[in-house]
């Protein structure tokens, strides 16, 4: 079954996680996690859906016929008047029932603070009593020494007047004798799902003005896609030498990922980018004859080593047919790493 990509803005996204599975596992394509949380906005470490693809991504997996294009804007219709009254009706119930939970936790915390103060005031008044039947029978140094006790445990015990405002206050929101605590309802704060699913992504079922497997709004190919606008990657023989590239390594079984911050194009893993490391940076070269300064050569071959890995200097011939297949350009990799003389 075609995998769908939503385009919006030239950039191609994975929102449902099965897919993303799919992709990473049995084609080696693993995009880039972008999804986080409104409240933690600014966190990097655990990333989410969606995943953004590269563009020579998306151009393999169209020319694979793995996946399709969805263009979302134009997969939206007007919505009917019934269809926003339901949906305004069933978010003011997911809101209703969202503030009735905050409140039952809010109720069960107020009721477990005022038990346990309970409990601590009757620990210390059974300490005193105890203190205070020792002292008894005691000499009259002892019982200096338990005035002393006493006097050090008044420095942290509330006084009275504090404890009796605490007391009205737990008795105005727990029981007001002594007996136990009723247990708190079945529908807690601890039984909800640590993993709760946000929907970012509008689903037909959710949405019914949402049609993503309309004709008029899912492309198949390169050419329709550019024909109507919603995918223009490649358009220039840098772009299309890239694409090249990209479809190149990939073909070996290698996994790829953004080089940019190690000073390249993809970084190349020999397998998932979970367990291995990259053991290579990629530079494009479009066509036989481009020039490279030697100054580029030196900052390759350092960089490369700097960051433990070697640099792949990938040179693309458009007029000869490579091994991947009839009508792909030939593409050659020169290994290029930095070695001591001597």
């Amino acid at each position: 079954m075609s995998i769908p990509l939503y385009v919006s803005a030239q950039k191609a996204y994975i929102w449902d996680p099965q897919h993303a599975a799919t992709l990473r596992v049995t084609h080696h394509i693993c995009g880039l996690a972008t999804g986080t949380l409104p409240g933690v906005s600014q966190q990097n470490v655990f990333l989410g859906l969606p995943l953004v693809l590269m563009p020579e991504e998306v151009v393999l997996l169209l020319e694979q016929e793995i996946c399709h294009l969805v263009h979302t804007p134009a997969a939206f219709r007007p919505p009917t008047h019934d269809e926003i009254a339901r949906h305004t009706d069933a978010r003011i119930h997911d809101i209703v029932e969202l503030q009735a939970l905050a409140e039952r936790v809010i109720e069960d915390k107020k009721r477990a603070f005022a038990a346990k103060r309970e409990r601590g005031k009757g620990k210390r008044a059974e300490r005193r009593r105890d203190k205070q039947g020792a002292g008894e029978g005691e000499g009259e140094g002892e019982g200096e020494g338990e005035a002393k006790a006493g006097g050090e445990e008044s420095l942290f015990a509330p006084p009275e007047d504090e404890a009796a405002a605490a007391a009205a206050a737990a008795a105005a929101v727990g029981p007001t004798d002594n007996a136990p605590c009723q247990p708190p309802p079945t529908t807690t704060i601890s039984t909800q799902p640590y993993f709760t699913t946000v929907p970012a992504h509008p689903y037909p079922s959710l949405h019914p003005w949402f049609d993503p497997c309309s004709a008029s709004t899912t492309y198949t190919s390169l050419r329709s896609a550019r024909e109507a606008g919603v995918w223009t990657y490649p358009r220039t023989p840098l772009e299309r030498a890239r694409c090249a590239t990209y479809r190149a390594v990939w073909s070996r079984g290698m996994y790829m990922g953004q080089g940019v911050k190690f000073g390249g194009e993809f970084l190349v893993y020999p397998g998932d980018p979970l367990r291995y490391h990259s053991h290579f940076v990629t530079t494009t070269l479009p066509t036989p004859d481009t020039p490279i300064r030697p100054l580029e050569l030196v900052a390759w071959g350092r960089l490369g080593t700097a960051t433990k890995k070697a640099h792949l200097v990938c040179c693309v011939d458009a007029e000869r047919d490579g091994k991947e297949g009839e009508g792909e350009p030939e593409v050659q990799c020169y290994s290029l790493e930095w070695a001591n003389f001597g």
